[in-house]
């Protein structure tokens, strides 16, 4: 069996999914920048909570 035949399981240290959301925030606020502080806040509370373990969809 060769090495690459063998299951890994995925790297730990890179947070794929957390620097996604991350990243959909960032874009969300600068394709939005117009967007109350209320907005702002609530995407920010809606990505802590998708990074804690995630949530209901509305």
């Amino acid at each position: 069996m060769h090495e690459y035949d063998q299951e890994t399981d995925p790297p730990i240290a890179q947070p794929i999914i957390a620097q996604s959301l991350v990243t959909a925030a960032r874009t969300w606020a600068a394709l939005h920048p117009g967007a109350s502080l209320r907005d702002r806040t609530h995407l920010a509370a809606r990505i802590e909570l998708e990074l804690l373990g995630g949530m209901a969809c509305d």
